[in-house]
């Protein structure tokens, strides 16, 4: 955990971001609904600063499916969904899940795409 790759940590903001934008946008926005972001949150918003409006509190490590891979979730509080918070499942240095607190396991797979935040952060080009 102390040597995340960059590209790890990149893919975890870009899919932040999108998760606090498409949440805001489904329930009307964050000042309609009271909520309060640490920083603005918008399509303009540096993907690394979605580190500021989230905070990771669990680390799961699961028996692994495959010793040779490399698999964890990270669950914690995020400004933009108090109830639900953020869970982020990492298979092999990838994000394969971002979005609220689900408890499925990183070897699941996340078919749901309209809620899986990451499930195309591979694709995008910046």
């Amino acid at each position: 955990m102390n040597s995340m790759p960059d590209d790890l940590i990149d893919a975890i903001c870009k899919a932040a971001k999108k998760y606090c934008i498409d949440l805001l946008d489904d329930i009307g926005g964050a000042e309609e609904n009271e909520i309060e972001l640490t920083i603005p949150v918008d399509k303009n918003t540096k993907p690394e600063d979605m580190l500021k409006c989230f905070e990771i509190g669990t680390l799961v490590v699961e028996d692994p499916k495959d010793p040779s891979r490399i698999c964890y979730q990270l669950s914690g509080n995020c400004d933009w969904e108090e109830e639900h918070g953020i869970e982020i499942d990492i298979l092999d240095d990838k994000v394969v899940y971002l979005g609220e607190f689900v408890g499925k396991s990183p070897w699941q797979e996340h078919k749901d795409e309209s809620r899986n935040s990451a499930a195309h952060i591979y694709d995008q080009v910046d």
